[in-house]
């Protein structure tokens, strides 16, 4: 099994994602290392990038990846999205240029079933 990025243990979805921690999965199969040991781990945004971004200066990707991460991170909060975001893939390995950062937008059924229309725009976008 591949590495979980978490929360701390007792925090809702709600509670995570106000306070900008990011959930994820890194279970690629890749030639790259892994930036994760197996387990679970938390991390914020800010330690996202700095794991993911600040650690490869030669990199032309990963710089723009997170910009446009962060941005629908934004949006998300706009929106008051009460979620948890999954980030897997290359973008959490050694890959010096990945193509891009694979993520899902986890919600509630009940939050789904009761969200406004400019929330399922945005859940549904993609």
């Amino acid at each position: 099994m591949g590495s979980f990025l978490s929360s701390p243990q007792g925090d809702t979805s709600n509670e995570r994602q106000q306070r900008g921690f990011v959930s994820a999965m890194s279970n690629r199969i890749s030639d790259c290392p892994p930036l994760l040991e197996p387990g679970e781990h938390v991390l914020t945004i800010e330690e996202l990038r700095a794991l993911c971004v600040s650690r490869f200066p030669l990199s032309t990707s990963r710089w723009a990846i997170m910009d446009g991460f962060r941005k629908i991170v934004a949006m998300l909060n706009e929106e008051r999205i009460i979620c948890e975001l999954l980030v897997d893939g290359s973008y959490l390995t050694e890959e010096i240029q990945p193509d891009d950062i694979d993520f899902s937008v986890v919600v509630s059924p009940q939050f789904y079933d009761m969200s406004t229309p400019s929330q399922r725009k945005l859940l549904d976008w993609g």
